[in-house]
């Protein structure tokens, strides 16, 4: 299961907007609709909204339905529209939140106190609709909860694995191997017969290089933009000489053809 992890924090701001309007109209929002008791009827929460709720009863559940787009977060908040009516532990419920995938598969299940504000964060993984169950257990409860659930799209760290034979569509290739913290680049005309090798220490996504043989030294920054293309910016040509053909801050691209 990918990382789940849980932070708290007070709102006693949101908590007291609730109370001016507690005794005319719900919490700003949505009200649930009932029933929504079963794995079959969810409420649908758009991203971001708020939806005020309330557990009836030990074993009660309310279902609420997310859409995904796959590789994201999704945020989960909940807190209890009255906070200051707790009293710990007597008419508190043990509350439970579940969350499964769009294959129906139990990703997470957190038990919350709402003595604080909860908020769990769960990687979507797949595509699709998510459930949330809210369930209280161990006491009865007729607190009111506002759920809001915020879908967060992950960047991804971009491809790192340099190694293969890169084209770079000017006649000649280059031959990268990537050790765990070294690149080395060979550069080879067309005939694949060595020209130069230059080498790099890898940092994250980007390889700085540092040496390069031959008459002059070529600092180049490179990276890649995706699994299969290889972006290149030099840095640096000293000395200055004709074989330095091209501006520092000039950009190469290569696309790998063997891996």
């Amino acid at each position: 299961m990918d990382e789940i992890f849980i932070m708290k924090g007070k709102n006693s701001i949101g908590y007291t907007i609730c109370l001016l309007v507690l005794l005319s109209f719900p919490c700003f929002g949505k009200q649930e609709v009932e029933p929504n008791d079963t794995f079959y009827q969810p409420n649908f929460v758009l991203n971001g909204e708020t939806v005020t709720g309330k557990l009836d009863q030990s074993g009660d559940m309310d279902w609420y339905k997310v859409n995904t787009e796959g590789n994201s977060s999704i945020e989960i908040n909940l807190s209890l529209t009255n906070p200051k009516k707790v009293t710990f532990p007597f008419n508190l419920s043990a509350w439970k939140v579940l969350i499964y995938d769009p294959i129906g598969n139990l990703v997470d299940e957190e038990i919350v106190d709402l003595v604080q504000d909860e908020i769990i964060v769960e990687r979507a993984i797949e595509k699709g609709d998510y459930l949330v169950a809210i369930k209280s257990e161990g006491y009865a409860s007729d607190e009111e909860y506002n759920l809001s659930i915020n879908k967060e799209i992950i960047e991804e760290p971009l491809y790192s694995d340099f190694s293969g034979v890169w084209d770079t569509g000017t006649g000649y290739y280059i031959s990268v191997h990537q050790t765990l913290d070294e690149v080395i680049f060979a550069i080879l005309y067309g005939n694949f017969q060595s020209w130069d090798v230059q080498y790099g220490v890898v940092k994250e996504n980007t390889v700085n290089t540092t040496t390069l043989s031959g008459a002059v030294s070529i600092e180049f920054n490179v990276k890649m933009t995706t699994p299969n293309t290889l972006e290149a910016i030099q840095v640096s040509c000293e000395p200055i000489t004709e074989e330095c053909a091209f501006p520092d801050g000039h950009k190469f691209e290569a696309v790998r053809i063997l891996h």
